[in-house]
């Protein structure tokens, strides 16, 4: 620039030719040329525009057309921007700004950059501003980073997931590989229910998990491929969806680690294939039901006539009790094929009868529980219902109650009282239905949860939905449902009382 600046006619310009140049022009142009960092000065009322090689860079393909011509010329775009600045500076102030925004076109391309920048007046002898000297370095790298990370920063808060940086650390003494935590997001934290991570073990905050996990870590700093996989973790009790990847290279042995619990997704999935097996033992328990109707109706008969003929008194006896065995088996099938109708029709139905073709289908586990059953049905009206819905109430709210009774030695009741009742809030009329058991009761914790989908004390036998379910059918129904339980030495067990109205739709 010190060339161009000394071969440039400046005839042609406001200042004048070089050699009558004053000599604060001169040596602030000697300074700017010296100078290490983009520096500009301009100069008079059309502030011309003078440059050193630091500055080069800046202005991209506007070098060397911008020497020798103002700068509002030069950059249109930034007039808006940058005269008020000027005007204050030509006024006598020293004007200082850091990541000051311009957007203009370098490079024939329009940019947003930031500068730090010094903006100082230049003195003549007689002390007025002749010129404005400009000292700046541009800090657009340094903004445009602290923006990105400000960026993930916030993604990194506000993720519904997990999300996690943890570095390898050397094998310890027992020999073991373990990790160390460097950033964790609230999610994260929330998940585990723990404080905030960083700076501890991976091993030492978890100490029961199994070495597959950090299989897992090394493979992925090793190779710097990411991975995704589920896992159980068995230390939190929950089912946990993975990815991994590297950040850097290998020698940075740094992952980042995203998480999202899938229990509820896993137990819902299991409950799908649960409800797809039992539709298909439904369908097969009513083909076999059908199969097993012709050859009853053909046995049926036969006792009838066998019945008719000269018999002993003691073959009659037997033949009484075949006679009545096979009615059962016959109601049996029948409330088989019933079940698998699945029909959400609504019809006038007597609750008294779903209950005794239920109780018919759990007799034998009844009598193998040693469970006595207490039946009182006092007058009621017939309820307009889906009966298969109802049924599915029942026969959850009954099975629960065996089930509660199963493993005690005391005396085991199930008590069922049904009665026509009327709601004291919308004042319908309808039925209320006491399922009663002696069985073990619900914790405190139990009883909270009983109705959240998936929530279960019998995980080996249970999905958790039942009770969810029977609510759920109930609402459709406007019923409502509410239960006692107790575990005291002195009582215990569970009461379920159910209002259905007479007519939901009135």
């Amino acid at each position: 620039m010190s060339g161009r600046i000394r071969d440039f006619d400046w005839a042609a310009t406001p200042l004048g030719p070089i050699d009558s140049w004053p000599t604060t022009l001169r040596n602030t142009v000697e300074f700017l040329l010296s100078c290490g960092f983009p520096t500009t000065l301009q100069w008079g009322r059309d502030a011309v525009l003078l440059y050193n090689d630091a500055y080069i860079p800046v202005i991209g393909t506007r070098h060397p057309a911008a020497l020798g011509h103002s700068i509002f010329e030069t950059f249109p775009e930034i007039r808006e921007t940058y005269e008020p600045l000027f005007q204050r500076v030509r006024a006598g102030e020293t004007v200082v700004l850091e990541d000051l925004p311009y957007r203009y076109v370098r490079d024939n391309h329009p940019i947003d950059t930031w500068f730090n920048l010094s903006y100082s007046p230049v003195r003549d002898v007689d002390g007025s501003v002749q010129g404005v000297l400009a000292i700046g370095v541009e800090t657009t790298a340094r903004v445009a980073l602290e923006r990105t990370q400000e960026l993930y920063r916030t993604l990194f808060e506000n993720i519904d997931d997990g999300c996690m940086i943890i570095e390898q650390l050397p094998r310890r003494p027992d020999g073991l590989r373990d990790y160390r935590y460097i950033l964790t997001n609230p999610a994260s934290t929330a998940m585990f229910g723990l404080p905030n991570l960083a700076g501890k073990s991976v091993r030492d905050t978890f100490p029961q998990e199994d070495e597959e996990w950090y299989d897992h870590y090394d493979q992925v700093i090793k190779t710097g491929q990411p991975v995704r996989f589920e896992r159980a973790a068995s230390s939190v009790g929950m089912v946990i969806e993975m990815f991994l990847a590297r950040i850097g290279e290998a020698s940075d042995k740094r992952l980042l680690v995203l998480m999202r619990n899938i229990t509820e997704r896993r137990r819902a999935q299991e409950a799908l294939r649960q409800s797809e097996k039992l539709a298909a033992v439904g369908r097969l328990a009513s083909s076999i039901a059908h199969e097993i109707n012709n050859p009853l109706e053909a046995v049926t008969n036969l006792v009838y006539l066998a019945r008719a003929g000269a018999v002993s008194p003691e073959t009659a006896s037997l033949l009484d009790q075949a006679d009545k065995e096979l009615r059962r088996v016959s109601l049996i099938t029948t409330e088989t094929l019933r079940f698998h109708r699945q029909t959400s029709q609504r019809s006038l139905t007597d609750i008294a009868q779903l209950l005794d073709s239920i109780l018919i289908l759990h007799e034998s586990r009844l009598d193998q529980a040693r469970i006595t059953t207490e039946r009182k049905y006092r007058p009621h009206p017939e309820i307009l219902c889906s009966p298969n819905e109802i049924r599915q109430v029942l026969a959850n709210l009954i099975t629960n109650a065996i089930e509660a009774m199963a493993n005690l030695s005391s005396p085991r009741t199930l008590s069922i009282r049904l009665h026509a009742a009327t709601d004291p809030r919308s004042g319908k009329p309808g039925i209320i239905l006491v399922i009663g058991d002696t069985g073990s009761g619900m914790a405190p914790m139990a009883q909270a949860r009983a109705f959240e989908p998936f929530f279960t004390t019998k995980e080996a036998t249970n999905s958790g939905l039942g009770l969810w379910i029977t609510r759920e059918i109930l609402d459709k129904h406007q019923g409502r449902l509410r239960f006692r339980s107790r575990q005291s030495s002195a009582y215990r067990g569970t009461i379920f009382t159910l209002f259905l109205p007479a007519d939901p739709t009135s």
